[in-house]
């Protein structure tokens, strides 16, 4: 066979592959794709380029390549945009920041160059192709099938009759392997649901980036105090897939500057997903696009209007005005290519079930247009209750059958059938949690636990919390505007203590930086939040100047490692500010923690292993190789905001903020230390709950500790760590709200009540006395 040069995708390249493999073909074959073929036909650009675009137009790595990619096709147009980027490559090409490949198109000179997969052409792959100056020969598929197509009054209807009939295929003895669902991530929950019903193994494409991963997270948390080569190798002390994340640093090898290369570093570990377990026998969840084979056994659901096909809108870089122009696919010219490629690929599908819904709990569904194009009949779904494939999945559509009687007043077509085969505990239920082996727990976590002080006060204040959002990980992190003020709050503060600096300026770098999305009105509280902060730092400057500890460590990440039961434990924490001075041979520091809200400040809960935030760093700090042997000067929280709820009568904002202000927590008993933190620390405007009598002796209500009763508090806290560890290992997660004084500390934020279904009983109050304590509640004193 003369030699040959495909053109296709790389799912495509794969599939013929495979093909020419089970054969035992091996023909002179080279393939591209008209990304590549568009890079070295016309040029390429790496990090230097991208880096050279970054520095001159200050802006972010995701921005300087869309520049970059716009720069193919461009003519001499009375555009600005156009104009701005014809004068980009031309300092691109001054500077020698394109790569070009003069000699490539000579390859393609006698051999036979064939595209394969594309009914259609999009312009811009016309123009690259008119580029090779070759014949070109076009191959697509001869097959055409025409799908079934299946209507649903419900997304639930749709899933149940899909799952049915993929149960008829696995009585069939069709592999699972062969079995394909096309589904958007809607259809994600309930098709979870019911492959744990029916017990199906399944393999789906990650969602998930490795900057997700705590590896990563902890990478870029020694970043600016490790070399690269030194955080690499204690993160492989600790975990066993460091290889992959080198492989991505070395991505971005070639920028020198340390600083720089972060940001390199960190667009890399969001572009590239975690590697999923890919079972042999599985159903796979893929996509549209995906090669099939003539075996396989696939179900399209979701066949929706603005699913098939997706319409995009003319909101890219250039406008429909300006590609009219250059000669490239408009947004409409677009749309018509996207639709005629997903009808060529339905076609091509030898055994295809399509189905779509009318409504689903988010609202009402349209059918796909491209169904008349499709031809065919739509059947209407039935499903048939008569015959069950699973035990569990019958029982609970007999529950719903139920609910639906007694809620509704409807008598389902199936409730007769159900009643006379099936019996369930309906309206009967245990809220107790039944426990999770020793083993699975383990499997769970890999063999390695990571604990944080948030983490292990979630656990004692009640641990069926904690199991809810860190072993099944129910709890989503949603970014608030809330959580975007702390993270510029602390950046600020971080500044500002060890250099002027333009607040205002600083907040909207770090806003741009982070690629923050803000609305107008939080823009406006933003440059209101600013005024405030100023006046923060100001009050916290002041306080600096009465102290001798001058040296900074912001935003420390601390570490605790500990091996239990073949468990590798890392306990962590983040402490926002150390500051410390060399004194007579020794290192002396303070803590402080900053805070917006209220927080309890004591040590009466630290049996209970609650309200131990201050204790933690104390712990964290003397447990770590650098502070071993470091002395206490003490350890706060700092309130930097104050709420509106917090404004006096008489009093002005900045009187507010310098008692708001004062440090709160817990202070070395020793005067000589004190004095360190202040050097007016006997009527301190620093320290809270420090006071002294007439006689200058310490007032018996001050918040003072020795170092014999830091130590002391040391060794409790690492035995509260201790049990908390065992007790998550043995997979102790009952529903055991703690109350204090009273008041309900678990249950008062929780997000999860609606699933634990607490009980009075399985409240457990802690010091309370017998009489305080409602009829079934536990008491621990």
């Amino acid at each position: 066979m003369e030699p040959t040069i495909i053109i296709t995708t790389e799912e495509n390249k794969k599939d013929i592959l495979r093909t020419n493999s089970k054969k035992h073909l091996f023909h002179n074959l080279k393939f591209f794709t008209f990304q590549d073929l568009k890079h070295q036909l016309f040029f390429d650009y790496d990090e230097q380029t991208i880096l050279f675009v970054v520095r001159k137009y200050h802006v972010s790595i995701a921005v300087a390549k869309i520049y970059l990619d716009h720069l193919y096709f461009l003519k001499d147009l009375d555009y600005d945009k156009v104009q701005f980027l014809n004068e980009l490559k031309k300092e691109l090409d001054d500077n020698h920041l394109l790569i070009y490949h003069d000699n490539f198109a000579q390859m393609f000179q006698g051999k036979k160059v064939i595209v394969y997969g594309y009914p259609v052409l999009l312009k811009e792959q016309q123009m690259i192709l008119d580029q090779l100056n070759v014949p070109i020969f076009y191959q697509n598929s001869n097959s055409f099938y025409t799908p079934t197509i299946f209507e649903a009054l419900s997304l639930d209807d749709e899933v149940e009759f899909v799952m049915q009939e993929i149960m008829k295929l696995i009585q069939k003895k069709v592999s699972l392997s062969h079995i394909k669902i096309i589904a958007s991530n809607e259809y994600n929950h309930v098709l979870m649901r019911y492959f744990n019903i029916f017990h199906l193994p399944f393999n789906k494409e990650s969602k998930h980036s490795y900057y997700s991963t705590m590896l990563a997270q902890e990478f870029l948390a020694h970043y600016d105090q490790l070399s690269i080569e030194e955080n690499i190798l204690d993160l492989s002390e600790k975990y066993q897939n460091v290889n992959e994340l080198v492989d991505i640093i070395n991505r971005s090898v070639s920028i020198f500057s340390k600083d720089e290369r972060k940001d390199f570093i960190i667009e890399d570990l969001k572009k590239i997903k975690l590697k999923e377990v890919i079972y042999d026998e599985a159903i796979s969840i893929v996509d549209i696009h995906t090669s099939f084979s003539d075996d396989d056994y696939v179900f399209l659901l979701g066949f929706n209007v603005n699913e098939y096909p997706k319409i995009k809108r003319d909101i890219d870089y250039f406008s429909d005005e300006i590609k009219k122009d250059l000669g490239l696919d408009t947004t409409t010219d677009y749309n018509n290519y996207q639709k005629n490629i997903i009808l060529n690929q339905i076609h091509q599908i030898k055994n295809l079930v399509i189905t779509y819904k009318l409504r689903s709990s988010t609202g009402v569904f349209y059918p796909s247009m491209l169904i008349k194009e499709l031809g065919g009949e739509v059947l209407p779904i039935f499903i048939d209750q008569s015959f069950s494939y699973s035990k569990l999945y019958s029982e609970l559509k007999y529950a719903q059958a139920l609910d639906n009687l007694y809620k509704f007043n409807i008598i389902s077509s199936d409730l007769a059938l159900f009643q006379s085969s099936l019996l369930i505990p309906y309206q009967q239920y245990d809220n107790q949690f039944t426990g999770v082996s020793k083993e699975l727990i383990q499997d769970k976590f890999d063999h390695q636990l990571v604990l944080s002080y948030t983490n292990l006060e979630m656990y004692r204040e009640c641990a069926f919390h904690y199991y809810i959002s860190k072993v099944l990980h129910l709890d989503i992190f949603l970014e608030s505007f809330k959580t975007i003020l702390g993270s510029i709050m602390h950046h600020i503060l971080e500044l500002g203590l060890v250099k002027d600096i333009d607040i205002a300026v600083e907040m909207m770098k770090f806003v741009k930086e982070k690629e923050y999305v803000l609305n107008a009105k939080e823009m406006f509280y933003l440059e209101e939040f600013s005024k405030e902060l100023s006046l923060v730092l100001e009050i916290i400057r002041k306080q600096q100047k009465h102290s001798e500890l001058d040296h900074y460590l912001f935003e420390q990440e601390f570490y605790v490692y500990k091996d239990v039961e073949d468990m590798n434990i890392t306990f962590k924490g983040n402490i926002d500010k150390v500051m410390y001075k060399e004194v007579s041979g020794h290192e002396v520091l303070a803590v402080v923690d900053y805070k917006t809200g209220n927080t309890n400040i004591t040590l009466k809960d630290l049996d209970y292993g609650l309200h131990i935030q201050l204790p933690i760093y104390l712990y964290l700090l003397k447990k770590s190789d650098r502070f071993h042997d470091a002395l206490i000067a003490g350890f706060y929280i700092q309130k930097v905001l104050v709420k509106k709820e917090a404004i006096e009568l008489n009093k002005s904002i900045q009187e507010l903020l310098e008692n708001r202000l004062r440090l709160q927590g817990f202070t070395n008993a020793r005067e000589d230390l004190m004095e360190l933190i202040d050097d007016e620390y006997q009527d301190s405007k620093i320290i809270q709950n420090l006071k002294f009598k007439k006689d200058g002796t310490i007032s018996s209500t001050s918040k003072v500790l020795s170092n014999k009763e830091m130590d002391e508090v040391i060794d409790q806290v690492d035995l509260i760590i201790d049990d908390t560890i065992h007790s998550i290992l043995k997979g102790e997660f009952s529903i055991n709200p703690k109350v204090i004084n009273g008041k309900n500390v678990a249950c008062t934020y929780c997000k999860f009540k609606d699933l634990c279904f607490r009980k009075k009983k399985d409240e457990v109050v802690l010091g309370g006395d017998s009489d305080e304590v409602d009829e079934g509640t536990v008491a621990c004193n």
